[in-house]
């Protein structure tokens, strides 16, 4: 009952992707987004660790994350990507208040092989992100 609008954008130095997300349920629902890379990932703004000790969603994929960091966050926060090649991103996303973000691990291949993921996600009936990445210097 969950349905998605996304448009992509290349941009003066960088990428841009914004997704919605609206629901026809009469209860509040996980929306959120997850971005996967092989760079190392670090917080960078708008970010709190997570007192209370909060969760990702239980299922099948989350199952296999390990390493995770939560995060409370504003409606503007930024992660700093350090990529192979000594390269750096900055990843930064707009959505709404209240948002939970996770940093983990999850399983890449060949196994045991992983890759870094920020997964992020707000409870509502509709939610809108705008995901920016450029390069940072």
């Amino acid at each position: 009952d969950v349905s998605a609008e996304r448009s992509y954008q290349v941009t003066e130095g960088g990428f841009m992707e914004r997704t919605t997300l609206n629901t026809t349920s009469i209860f509040a629902k996980r929306l959120g987004g997850v971005f996967h890379t092989t760079c190392a990932i670090s917080p960078a703004s708008g970010l709190t660790p997570d007192a209370v000790g909060k969760k990702p969603p239980a299922n099948a994929t989350t199952a296999y994350w390990k390493d995770i960091n939560a995060f409370d966050a504003t409606t503007l926060w930024s992660l700093k990507l350090t990529c192979p090649g000594n390269r750096s991103y900055l990843l930064q996303v707009q959505g709404p208040k209240d948002q939970q973000v996770f940093i983990a691990k999850a399983p890449d291949t060949p196994l045991p092989k992983s890759r870094n993921l920020v997964y992020y996600e707000t409870q509502g009936l509709r939610a809108s992100f705008e995901l920016r990445l450029q390069e940072f210097r």
